[in-house]
């Protein structure tokens, strides 16, 4: 038995498939979410380990920390860093300040789970403490350059020199970059 367009089943499904459709699309392009995972490989091979452990204000406590092989099979990559980072006191009475800090470059295979936070740390036993936001990070613009984009083109494209003065290309709209800020409970409720 064929059906025919003029059947309201057939009339339904059809809108129910287009509006999901436009619906999808819409939601995706209005809160600007990316649904595609691609691999993101360093310039120049660059390793992670090789952020420096100290800078003005901050530097290491304690060794880095590394995952098993078997986490790192995982987790789709090997060129990543997870350090504490503590705040050079001013004075005998300042608090000390701690930061954990992660980066990685993901190049494995795609999977359905996001490496972020949210999801790796609470997966791994933890639970989200306060939410702190998308912070603004405050960055040092005096080395960055504009360069030339093409005409009709309002963006502005920056570079500036890397450690080893290479000029490498800034992430589009750079002022504007956001640090998602969150601070996870341990399973005793301490952080």
């Amino acid at each position: 038995m064929a059906l025919s367009w003029k059947n309201p089943a057939v009339l339904t499904a059809l809108c129910v498939l287009v509006l999901g459709s436009v619906g999808f699309t819409s939601a995706v392009s209005y809160y600007g979410l990316m649904l595609k995972k691609e691999p993101i490989y360093p310039p120049d091979g660059r390793l992670l380990n090789t952020v420096p452990s100290e800078t003005e204000s901050w530097e290491r406590y304690g060794p880095d920390h590394r995952e098993s092989p078997e986490v790192e099979v995982t987790l789709g990559t090997s060129n990543y860093i997870s350090r504490k980072y503590i705040r050079k006191n001013k004075g005998a009475d300042a608090p000390m300040r701690e930061v954990d800090f992660h980066a990685a470059y993901y190049t494995g295979m795609i999977d359905t789970v996001p490496h972020v936070p949210d999801r790796c740390f609470v997966g791994g036993g933890l639970a989200i403490g306060t939410v702190l936001g998308n912070l603004p990070l405050p960055l040092d613009q005096s080395l960055w350059s504009s360069i030339n984009v093409p005409e009709g083109m309002e963006e502005h494209i920056f570079t500036m020199p890397s450690r080893d003065r290479v000029y490498v290309r800034l992430p589009r709209d750079p002022a504007s970059i956001r640090l998602r800020t969150m601070q996870f409970l341990g399973r005793d409720g301490m952080s």
